[in-house]
C-alpha cells in the first residue's frame, strides 16, 4: 500500500475517470479528434476514449464499468469500432450501475506510485477483470503496463486525423511500449529437457524378458502379460512385413479399443509404420475416404467379414486380423530371444509419424493430423511426472477408436510398465457407471473427457479410493474439485495438432486457496519441452491478464495436416518469438489469459465466437459462469441464427441430484446469471435435459440444436396481438430485435434484448405512441401484452 497520503480536502470530482493526484488527462489530445468540443473537454474524452480502448484491447471488447467516488458509468466496446466511434461512445454519459460504486477511481499515469483505490472493472465473456486494481492484487506490473496502454491511445487520438479514426479499428493499435520485457509478457515456456525415454514399443517388447509375468492389458475376460503382449507384437510385425508393409507403409487399426487394438499399433511402430485410427462404427464411405486419403496399405481389423473388412476390399486393400495369442518361432518365447528382439526393434525418429487421426469434419472434409513419435513420448514423460505413474499403476482406457487422445490415455501407462484397464464401451458416457467400474477395478489412474468428468467431481466418493489421480481432456473444463477430492485432478489442455500442451493439478491449487468460484480451472503452465505465448491479431505479444490468441511452439507440435497445404499455411506458421529456438508456431485458435504467476486460463474459442445484440459473446464463457450456480450438474450453451446475422443464446442444463438441483428452475438460472453477466450474454431460454454426449465422450451439440422444438428458443406458446398497443410493440419487438414470429407475451430481454436494444426500443415507443415510456416500465413490463397495459387509453 502506498504511503501517499489524501487530502482530507480533495477538489471537486467530475463523473468519469481520474487520475491520481490529477483531474485532467495526462496527455493534451487534441480537439480534432473529437470533432468541436473545447479542448479541455475534448481532452477529458480522448482520455475516457483511452481507457475504454485499453479495456477492449485487455479483453477483446466487453462491458466496461467505469466508477468514481459517486456511480459507476457502463459502456459496451467492441474491438472492431472504428476510433472515431469509440471517441463518440466516450463523449456519451454511458449506462448507469446502481449499487456498485465505491472509491474514486485513480488510474496510475506513467511514473507515479501506485495507488490503492483503483476501481476500473470489466465484465466480458462472462468474466470479471480487475486490470487497474490496487497492486495488492494484480501487481504493479499490471497497472504501468494498463497506464502505459492508455497513453499509447492517447497518442494515436492527438496524432490521426479525422479519416485515419474513422476506418481506423480498436485492435489494429498495439498497447506495449518498446521496453516491455518477457517477465511481463504472456510469455511461457516450459523446461527445456532432453529425450532420452525408451520408445513404446521398445518398452513393450524389453518387459517381455524383464518382467514377463506384469499384467499388462485387461480387455474383458483376456489377459495378456507383458509376455504376451510382447510376443502377439512381434508376431503381428511378422505378418505386417509379410504383407510388404515396413519402412513408412500406412496401417490403418479399424478396431474398437481392447487389446487387439493395441497390439495392432505397437506392431506397426515396430515395422516402422504410421497408424491411421480408424473408428469401425463409422459409416462406410467415411472409412473409404480415409483410406483412400491416407493411402492405407494394409488394414487391421477384429474380424475377416466385418463392414470395414469388406469396405477395404472393394478398394483392394489387404485386412489383417491381429491375434493377442498367436502362434510364434520359439525364438521369440525365451527371455533372451525377447530382449534380442527389443533390441533390435528400430529407434524412430522424432518427426516420424506415429499416428494420423482425422478431425470430425463439421465445417466440411475431415483434415487428418499427422502426430509424431518425438511430441508422443514428450507427453508420456510429461505425464508420467505430472500423475507418478509406474509399474504398479492400473490406468483405465476410456478413449474411443479414432481419435488421437490415445497418446494422451492408454500410452503413458504402458511407456511406464504398468497396466491398462479396457473399460467396456457401454459406460463410456454414463458418470454413475464410471465411478463404480473405477472403485471395482481398483482404477488408479484414468483419462476422463470434460462432459463426465464435471459430473464425476460432483458424486460422493469412498473416503480412500484406490483413484490416485484423473486426467480431464477434451473441452474447457469448468468445475473446480472440492478441497477434499480424495484424488488429484489434472486439467490436461492440448489438442490433436499440438498434442499435451499444459497440464494444472487442480487439486493442489484448490487446497492452496487459489481455487475461485467466479473463475474457471486454468490449464496451468506449460510442460517440458513445450512454450505458450498469449498474441494479439499482429501475433505480438500481449500483457499478462490481457486476452489474445494462445499460441504455441516446442516438441508437442504435429506435422500438420496431411495434403492441406492451405490448413497448414493459416496455423503452423513461422516463429516470430525471439529467443524460441522452436522454428514453427501453432495458432491454437483459442482465446486465453496469463495471469502474474504464469497459470494460463482459456476462455473460448475465436470460432466459436458470436454476435448477440451487436456484442461478441462466447458461448464456453457463458457456460462457465453457468455451471457455478448450485444445482446444475453439467450444462451447454448453444448459439442459434437470428435474422440479418444475430445470435441468440439457449442454455441447456442437466440438474444434479440432491434438493438442490430437483428445485432448480429457468427463472433461478437466469435471475442468478443477470447477477453475473450483462443483459446481452444472458441466454434466451434455459431448458432442462440429459445432455447427449458423442462417442467421443463430448456434449453433443449437434443434437441439441437438433432436439429445440421450440419457437426460435423460447418456451412460451405463442399468441397474437390482439389491441393496436400490443400490435405496435409487437412490430418494434421484431423490428429491433430482428427475431420472427414474436408474440405478445414474448419477454423482450429472453428474445435477446440488450440494454442498448431496449434504450432504442423506449425512444421509437415513445414517439410512436406519444406517451412517455421508460427503462423502467420496460424492466417491469418486459412483454407487449403488459407493456401496452401501461399505455393510457385513448
Amino acid at each position: 500500500m502506498s504511503e501517499e497520503r489524501v487530502s482530507s480536502s480533495p477538489p471537486a470530482r467530475q463523473p468519469g475517470v481520474r487520475i491520481a493526484g490529477d483531474h485532467h488527462a495526462p496527455h493534451p489530445a487534441m480537439s480534432h479528434a473529437v470533432g468541436d468540443l473545447p479542448d479541455g473537454e475534448a481532452s477529458g474524452v480522448s482520455f475516457r476514449a483511452a481507457v475504454l480502448a485499453t479495456m477492449a484491447r485487455y479483453c477483446r471488447g466487453g462491458r466496461v464499468d467505469v466508477a468514481d467516488h459517486r456511480e459507476v458509468r457502463s459502456y459496451d466496446v467492441d474491438i472492431d469500432s472504428s476510433l472515431s466511434a469509440l471517441l463518440t461512445l466516450a463523449a456519451t454519459p454511458g449506462e448507469p450501475v446502481p449499487g456498485t460504486a465505491e472509491a474514486s477511481v485513480a488510474l496510475l499515469p506513467v511514473g507515479t506510485a501506485p495507488v490503492t483505490d483503483a476501481a476500473i472493472r470489466v465484465h466480458t465473456d462472462g468474466r470479471q477483470y480487475v486490470t487497474t486494481s490496487p497492486a495488492r492484487l494484480h501487481g504493479q506490473v499490471a497497472v504501468r503496463h494498463f497506464s502505459q496502454a492508455v497513453r499509447t491511445f492517447l497518442d494515436v487520438f492527438a496524432a490521426a486525423d479525422g479519416e485515419t479514426l474513422d476506418r481506423l479499428p480498436v485492435a489494429a493499435v498495439g498497447i506495449l511500449s518498446a521496453d516491455d520485457t518477457g517477465a511481463e509478457l504472456a510469455l511461457g515456456r516450459g523446461e527445456f529437457l532432453p529425450q532420452t525415454e525408451e520408445q513404446v514399443h521398445r518398452t513393450v517388447v524389453r518387459l517381455a524378458a524383464e518382467a514377463p509375468d506384469r499384467p499388462a492389458i485387461e480387455d474383458g475376460d483376456t489377459r495378456l502379460t507383458y509376455r504376451d503382449l510382447g510376443i502377439a507384437v512381434l508376431a503381428t510385425r511378422d505378418r505386417m512385413r509379410a504383407a510388404g508393409l515396413a519402412g513408412r507403409g500406412t496401417v490403418a487399426v479399424a478396431m474398437e479399443r481392447g487389446a487387439g487394438s493395441a497390439v495392432a499399433q505397437l506392431a506397426a511402430f515396430a515395422s516402422e509404420c504410421r497408424v491411421v485410427l480408424v473408428d469401425p462404427a463409422l459409416p462406410a464411405a467415411r472409412i473409404a475416404y480415409m483410406l483412400r486419403d491416407s493411402e492405407a496399405g494394409l488394414v487391421a481389423v477384429a474380424s475377416d467379414d466385418d463392414g470395414v473388412a469388406r469396405t477395404a476390399a472393394s478398394l483392394g486393400i489387404a485386412v489383417l486380423t491381429p491375434s493377442p495369442t498367436p502362434g510364434v518361432p520359439d525364438t521369440h518365447r525365451t527371455a533372451a530371444g525377447l530382449l534380442e528382439a527389443a533390441v533390435s526393434l528400430p529407434e524412430l525418429s522424432e518427426d516420424a509419424v506415429s499416428h494420423i487421426a482425422y478431425t470430425s469434419g463439421s465445417t466440411g472434409a475431415p483434415k487428418a493430423v499427422q502426430l509424431r513419435h518425438g511430441p508422443m513420448r514428450n507427453t508420456a514423460a510429461a505425464l508420467g511426472d505430472a500423475c507418478g505413474l509406474s509399474s504398479s499403476s492400473r490406468g483405465s482406457w476410456f478413449c474411443p477408436p479414432g481419435v488421437g487422445m490415445v497418446e494422451v490415455d492408454m500410452f503413458p501407462v504402458l511407456a511406464a510398465g504398468g497396466t491398462v484397464v479396457v473399460a467396456p464401451p457401454s459406460i463410456s458416457t454414463d458418470p454413475t457407471a464410471v465411478r463404480s467400474w473405477l472403485t471395482d477395478r481398483s482404477i488408479t489412474h484414468t483419462l476422463q473427457t470434460t462432459a463426465v468428468a464435471e459430473q464425476l467431481l460432483t458424486m460422493e466418493w469412498p473416503a480412500a479410493p484406490a483413484l490416485v489421480s484423473m486426467r480431464v481432456a477434451g473441452e474447457k473444463q469448468r468445475v473446480w474439485p472440492a478441497p477434499d477430492c480424495p484424488f488429484q485432478v489434472l486439467n490436461v489442455y492440448g489438442s490433436t495438432e499440438a498434442n499435451v500442451v499444459a497440464v494444472c493439478d487442480l487439486t493442489q491449487l484448490v487446497r492452496a486457496g487459489a481455487g475461485r468460484s467466479d473463475l474457471s480451472p486454468p490449464i496451468g503452465r506449460p510442460v517440458r519441452n513445450v512454450n505458450m505465448y498469449v498474441l494479439d491479431e499482429e501475433l505480438r505479444p500481449m500483457p499478462r491478464h490481457s486476452v489474445g490468441e494462445l499460441c504455441v511452439s516446442g516438441r508437442g507440435l504435429s506435422r500438420g495436416y496431411l495434403h492441406q497445404d492451405a490448413a497448414n499455411a493459416e496455423r503452423f506458421l513461422p516463429n516470430p518469438i525471439p529467443e524460441d529456438d522452436f522454428p514453427v508456431l501453432y495458432r491454437s485458435g483459442d482465446l486465453a489469459w496469463m495471469d502474474s504467476t504464469g497459470l494460463v486460463n482459456v476462455i473460448g474459442r475465436l470460432d466459436d465466437e458470436v454476435k448477440v445484440a451487436g456484442y461478441r459473446v462466447h458461448p464456453g464463457a457463458v457456460e462457465g459462469q453457468l455451471s457455478t450456480i448450485p444445482g446444475v450438474a453439467a450444462c451447454a450453451v448453444v448459439a442459434a441464427a437470428l435474422g440479418e446475422g444475430g445470435s441468440y443464446l439457449i442454455a441447456y442444463v442437466e440438474r444434479a441430484s440432491g434438493p438442490r438441483g430437483a428445485s432448480l428452475t429457468g427463472t433461478d438460472i437466469r435471475e442468478e446469471l443477470e447477477r453475473l453477466l450483462p443483459a446481452y450474454m444472458i441466454p434466451s431460454t434455459v431448458r432442462f435435459l440429459r445432455l447427449p454426449l458423442t462417442r467421443n465422450g463430448k456434449v453433443d451439440r449437434a443434437a441439441l440444436r437438433d432436439a429445440d422444438t421450440g419457437r426460435g428458443g423460447l418456451d412460451t406458446e405463442y399468441r397474437a396481438p390482439s389491441s393496436d398497443a400490443e400490435r405496435l410493440l409487437v412490430h418494434l419487438f421484431t423490428e429491433i430485435l430482428g427475431r420472427s414470429l414474436v408474440g405478445a407475451d414474448d419477454h423482450f430481454f429472453e428474445l435477446g434484448g440488450s440494454s442498448l436494444s431496449a434504450a432504442a426500443l423506449v425512444r421509437k415507443a415513445t414517439d410512436a405512441l406519444g406517451v412517455e415510456l421508460t427503462m423502467v416500465d420496460l424492466m417491469e413490463a418486459p412483454t407487449a401484452a403488459r407493456l401496452a397495459r401501461r399505455i393510457p387509453a385513448g
